[in-house]
């Protein structure tokens, strides 16, 4: 009796590890899957940007979409980086100097309008690049070359 008690505990043990794999296999397919072949395709795209630009250098900062989505990329080219926004087409919308985008009066500002945050973002608001600065309750969009306020979004 105990080698048939051992058996089933042995066999329940297997279904349960089968029925765990399953589950896994099914979660990483079914919810990771299309973050995964969408953030493929925006890398993709950065790809032909870096050899459209003939650059050496460069990294996807982040895509981003309110009205249409644009693409931000910080390209290294000619000694310098810059952040270029850019759409599916490989239409490049903007490009600044990154030395130029003054980050730290960007904080200032979201500070003053109650945004406590450590980092920023980009994106494209009002057809015009953009600084985000956000927290978990406000997004602030300000103009990238001037840091005119361009958009406060109340996240709910």
């Amino acid at each position: 009796m105990n080698s048939k008690r051992v058996r089933s505990l042995l066999l329940s043990a297997a279904l349960l590890f089968v029925l765990f794999l399953s589950w896994f296999i099914g979660r990483s397919i079914f919810v990771q899957g299309p973050y995964i072949k969408d953030r493929s395709a925006d890398l993709r795209l950065h790809r032909q940007l870096m050899e459209a630009m003939r650059a050496p250098a460069g990294e996807l900062v982040n895509r981003y979409a309110l009205n249409e989505v644009t693409y931000i990329s910080r390209v290294t080219s000619l000694s310098r980086q810059w952040i270029v926004w850019y759409d599916d087409q490989l239409n490049i919308k903007a490009q600044m100097e990154e030395a130029q985008i003054d980050a730290a009066q960007a904080l200032a500002i979201g500070e003053q309008n109650g945004i406590a945050a450590s980092a920023i973002q980009f994106g494209w608001v009002k057809d015009r690049p953009a600084i985000i600065v956000e927290d978990q309750n406000r997004e602030l969009a300000l103009d990238a070359a001037t840091l005119e306020k361009l958009m406060l979004y109340e996240k709910r």
